[in-house]
């Protein structure tokens, strides 16, 4: 909301100069957001919080400044002359649906000339960003930033039977508003109409059909209340804003419709010689009676937290136009203006009394507490996951859940949850995959030169299972790619990340957690997002909790990133099922290992892991450790033969283990390795 300081000043004397006074505005809650010169003039530019629709015109900010300085009001003059021909002969109003219209007030202006705004008019409106029209559009918008009431104005003689109609649009009714739009309406949106047809959309947009124009002789001006949820839902339905839908939306004064009315026919016969019709009609089915609100002292204090005089809190809600109806022994009970539609209960009062007695002067002090904050179940999980994630050199990000709905398409077959009102064509859904964000975060961070990443973000997925309701689900998301430790002395080149050093960091991620049974399989990759040989599943208890790997080069080229990208996505939620990994101490055994090599012949379909599960027999309880260290194929081995090399480590808590129980263990090995279909390799 733009103010013009000389336009202020014609009802309120401040005592400072513009900028003190953006200043002061400040410190009472009516934000300034900025305050420019402008010829021998100053704008200010209010960021109003929805509440303060009051505050939209130059005559309810005056109304703060009075009360923040203390001076007096100067409410503008209006003075009619009207001629002798009654309005009820010229124009009706018929109020259809009352409980989306409260009210609605009319007057009729006969004999107008259309044209050119004068300077003064023009130079008003531009101030404060308007581009002027006619003198006609000029006055009506004009007294809506001075008054802060909405006002429309028809071209009587454009309107069927000189009649207006408030009601509910018909189902297949259509309306070309003054954008030139056609509309379809329905049930659900208010309309003005004559006898025959929609004229306006109400308190939104007036229709062309009966817009003013350069024939026009005779005006009809509304002057009108409605329902603010009803011209929200209008509003938004079509995708428009209008300076009217912005103050009706926000709920304007009942009260204020008839002078604001009676100041746009007295400028409309000032700017285009009209004269108006001998009084005005007034459909006022609905009245809307002031808040009366009771305020205790000792409340007062004990939210506030310090005692102000009660000549004090009375002199400020004077000054704002509350008024005291009856005391109390506990307080008095206050009536709220009819413009403060935002004040509905005592703590409202006491929000006024601190704004005006001002914040700066309260001092600062620590509030007890009756309740108690307990962390989630879920907290220590994630502070130890977010631990380890650090110690392996992750950074984490935060990004927005949105993403466009296509593009999830692309990631997953999971129903994307639809946004009703997106913020923007590309941000219409709540993400099914979180790879998208970090790809995206990713992308910036490679922009700006950072080419050695390692980054993770904790979030949460939305999808919607077999088209039920939407589900959110905790994932964990992480990214890699550049130089994984950089060149040293003793290096001839860096060390890069590839596919088993990204699997260790998955797995330092699963080490966090109960998942001693998680087993890596090849990924499925159904929907291309990894390379086929450099992709992996990790499956605990027959479910997928994450799937890892390089990112495919056709995913890479959608965001032009041009270097290896490794990625993981985790099911956080299964993890969080399973809970921290419980950590057990044991005692370093004194006594010396044996150690072991064993290298056999094996079909190719066979893998280490089938190996491993192999020799875990309960007969092997001093076998420590099991590691692979070579593996090769070769003709002589035959076809879809290959050979594998172990590493095994015999040791006891006990004692020193003989060569003679070493090599019954031994021989257990080889009988189970046989048993899978190897065949040991004999030394030459």
């Amino acid at each position: 909301m733009k103010i013009s300081f000389q336009w202020l000043k014609q009802f309120v004397d401040p005592p400072v100069e513009a900028r003190r006074l953006a200043d002061d505005l400040s410190m009472v809650g009516l934000t300034v957001e900025s305050i420019e010169a402008l010829d021998d003039d100053f704008i200010i530019e209010l960021d109003l919080t929805a509440n303060r629709g009051d505050c939209l015109s130059h005559w309810g900010v005056a109304r703060e400044v009075a009360a923040l300085y203390g001076v007096p009001l100067h409410p503008p003059r209006i003075s009619l002359s009207e001629t002798d021909t009654d309005v009820s002969k010229a124009a009706s109003v018929e109020i259809a649906d009352s409980d989306l219209c409260y009210r609605y007030c009319a007057r009729v202006v006969t004999g107008v000339k259309v044209g050119p705004s004068p300077s003064w008019l023009v130079k008003q409106l531009e101030a404060v960003g308007q581009r002027p029209i006619n003198n006609i559009a000029d006055v009506t918008n004009y007294v809506l930033f001075e008054l802060g009431h909405p006002l429309h104005a028809f071209d009587l003689d454009r309107l069927a039977q000189h009649k207006i109609i408030v009601r509910r649009a018909k189902k297949g009714e259509h309306l070309t508003t003054l954008d030139g739009v056609d509309r379809a309406l329905s049930a659900d949106h208010l309309m003005i109409a004559d006898a025959v047809k929609p004229v306006a959309l109400a308190g939104v947009m007036g229709g062309a059909e009966s817009e003013i124009s350069p024939l026009t002789k005779n005006v009809l001006i509304e002057s009108a209340w409605f329902l603010p949820t009803s011209i929200r839902s209008t509003a938004r339905t079509f995708g428009m804003h209008t300076e009217a839908s912005h103050r009706f939306e926000r709920g304007t004064d009942i009260e204020n419709a008839v002078m604001a009315m009676n100041r746009c026919a007295q400028l409309i016969q000032d700017v285009a010689a009209g004269s108006i019709q001998k009084g005005f009609i007034d459909c006022y089915p609905t009245a809307i009676t002031p808040r009366d609100i009771l305020l205790r002292q000792a409340q007062l204090k004990r939210h506030l937290g310090i005692e102000i005089p009660p000549e004090g809190v009375e002199r400020i809600l004077k000054s704002l136009h509350f008024e005291p109806v009856l005391t109390k022994a506990e307080g008095k009970v206050w009536r709220t203006p009819t413009w403060r539609n935002d004040v509905t209960r005592e703590i409202d009062l006491m929000e006024e009394i601190a704004r005006h007695y001002g914040y700066e002067k309260f001092p600062p002090r620590l509030l007890r507490s009756s309740t108690r904050g307990s962390n989630l179940p879920s907290a220590k999980p994630i502070s130890c996951l977010r631990e380890a994630l650090r110690a392996s050199g992750y950074y984490e990000i935060v990004s927005f859940p949105f993403l466009d709905r296509d593009e999830a398409a692309k990631y997953t077959d999971l129903a994307a949850v639809e946004l009703a009102n997106p913020l923007s064509e590309v941000a219409g859904a709540l993400r099914p995959t979180a790879l998208p964000s970090l790809l995206e975060m990713i992308r910036r961070n490679l922009n700006r030169g950072q080419r050695d990443l390692r980054l993770y973000e904790i979030g949460k997925t939305y999808f919607r299972e077999d088209g039920g309701k939407p589900t959110e689900r905790a994932v964990l998301v992480m990214g890699a790619t550049g130089e994984f430790r950089p060149k040293v002395l003793h290096e001839t080149h860096p060390q890069r990340y590839d596919f088993f050093t990204f699997k260790a960091d998955v797995e330092q991620v699963l080490d966090v957690f109960e998942t001693v049974d998680a087993q890596f399989f090849k990924s499925g990759n159904r929907f291309h997002i990894y390379q086929q040989d450099q992709s992996s599943d990790v499956v605990l208890g027959g479910r997928c909790a994450a799937t890892f790997g390089l990112l495919d080069s056709s995913v890479l080229d959608r965001y032009k990133i041009k270097q290896p990208i490794f990625a993981a996505e985790v099911d956080l939620e299964l993890l969080l099922q399973r809970g921290l990994r419980r950590i057990q101490f044991k005692p370093v055994s004194p006594f010396p290992a044996v150690e072991r090599d064993l290298s056999f012949i094996l079909p190719e379909g066979k893998t280490y892991k089938d190996i491993l599960d192999t020799i875990m027999d309960p007969r092997l309880e001093n076998l420590v450790q099991i590691m692979p260290f070579d593996q090769y194929s070769i003709d002589s081995f035959g076809k879809g033969r290959q050979s594998l090399s172990i590493h095994l480590t015999f040791q006891s808590d006990q004692r020193t283990l003989t060569e003679e129980e070493v090599n019954k263990q031994l021989e257990i090995v080889m009988t189970l390795l046989m048993s899978v279909g190897a065949v040991i390799r004999k030394q030459p």
